[in-house]
């Protein structure tokens, strides 16, 4: 009696090369990336900015600032480019008030947000990237955080970081 293989061998050779190409579609589009980093800052100013981390998204920009105990009355959130551009998302936590502004005006942006988490010590600014259409892929971050009227922090600003 012969043996029988269930599936001659052209069909296995077959079924190799074109299974691959059929999961293809089932993948969909490869998620969007973004570019993070981190910068820490050294201790002992008051209000004192410890970290400072971003993600430079295709959709938004989101900058973090983390504090070592005390918050600041003012956190101010910089994206810079150029010579001296920059957009900032100004935040006082105490009356809430929160705007974005370019060069020191005044940008509107109702999907701006921003958020105090006192348990955490983090403040974190998330800015939708159709409120800063002026702003290259490629920008730098920094922190400035005040406490009255003359105690801040600041950290010092990153290297520019392209749009992941």
């Amino acid at each position: 009696m012969k043996h029988m293989t269930p599936f001659p061998r052209t069909s296995l050779l077959i079924s190799a090369l074109v299974a691959p190409l059929l999961t293809i579609p089932l993948l969909g589009a490869a998620p969007a990336t973004a570019a993070t980093g981190t910068l820490t800052d050294p201790r002992g100013d008051l209000p004192d900015i410890v970290r400072l981390s971003w993600t430079n998204a295709p959709r938004q920009v989101t900058i973090k600032m983390t504090f070592a105990g005390a918050f600041a009355q003012v956190d101010s959130f910089y994206m810079r480019w150029g010579k001296a551009r920059s957009y900032q998302v100004f935040y006082a936590p105490a009356t809430k008030h929160k705007e974005l502004r370019l060069d020191g005006r005044t940008v509107r942006c109702p999907k701006l947000k921003v958020a105090h988490h006192r348990a955490t010590h983090v403040s974190t600014a998330t800015v939708p990237r159709a409120c800063i259409p002026k702003a290259p892929n490629k920008l730098r971050f920094q922190g400035v955080a005040t406490y009255g009227l003359f105690n801040s922090d600041q950290t010092r600003t990153s290297a520019p970081v392209r749009k992941g």
